[in-house]
């Protein structure tokens, strides 16, 4: 089971929205050095570096958007302020920002 797990809706193509994740993971690489990588629809997250054990990923479907993403036992205590910041990067991307 994901230590955070974020579902949000949207109105987005899938090409479109592939482009917003894009945005996410980019940041997500920036912040947190969190890599992802497409596979399919779903895009799959690892740490590296400080944050070596994150694994996740983020599902795309024609509705909705669900990220995944379970920290080591060493990150779970920031568990909240991920969270909240990943939370926040989605709402802005997929409202147009």
């Amino acid at each position: 089971m994901a230590t955070i797990e974020i579902r949000r809706s949207h109105t987005l193509s899938l090409e479109e929205l592939r482009k917003k994740v894009d945005q996410i993971s980019g940041s997500l690489d920036a912040k947190y050095a969190v890599h992802g990588h497409w596979q399919g629809d779903e895009m799959v997250l690892e740490g590296s570096g400080m944050t070596r054990g994150v694994k996740g990923r983020i599902k795309l479907d024609t509705a909705t958007v669900l990220v995944e993403l379970d920290l080591p036992l060493l990150l779970r205590p920031m568990k909240g302020q991920v969270e909240e910041s990943i939370a926040r990067k989605l709402d802005k991307v997929l409202a147009g920002g």
